[in-house]
């Protein structure tokens, strides 16, 4: 996207610049426009965060990935599976294995344990019970 965006304001200076400067000029010219323009709409992007979301087309690392929910896409089994994380990053499916059980398609899921690759382990929201869940059943 920043190679259109510098090729539109060279075309532009070309337009302004061409009846008064010569051919060999003005070439120069535009080859500096656009290696000027393209570098600096690289470095403005990701600041102006063009393509929405705050953060929404960022890739996250593996560590900020526990404790992501998500949604499976594939039946996911101790085995395998595939699951979309909700914060996912720029590519936010994962291949996945469960705990125990099996989580099937739709149902919602949080990583356990990012792993450090693209597989992650992941657990079941709805039968997920920690300490509390016990001791509030009990009372």
């Amino acid at each position: 996207m920043t190679h259109v965006v510098a090729l539109i304001v060279a075309g532009l200076v070309g337009l302004a610049l061409g009846p008064f400067v010569s051919g060999g000029i003005l070439a120069v010219a535009l080859a500096v426009t656009v290696v000027f323009v393209g570098g600096l709409s690289l470095f403005a992007y990701p600041e102006l965060d063009v393509y929405g979301g705050k953060g929404a087309g960022r890739t996250i690392d593996s560590s900020t990935l526990k404790g992501c929910t998500g949604r499976v896409t594939e039946r996911v089994t101790p085995n395998g599976g595939q699951i979309k994380l909700e914060r996912g990053g720029f590519s936010p499916y994962y291949t996945a294995r469960s705990i125990d059980g099996t989580s099937e398609e739709g149902e919602e899921v949080m990583v356990v344990d990012p792993g450090g690759g693209n597989i992650v382990t992941v657990e079941s929201l709805g039968v997920s019970e920690d300490e509390i869940d016990r001791v509030l059943r009990r009372n």
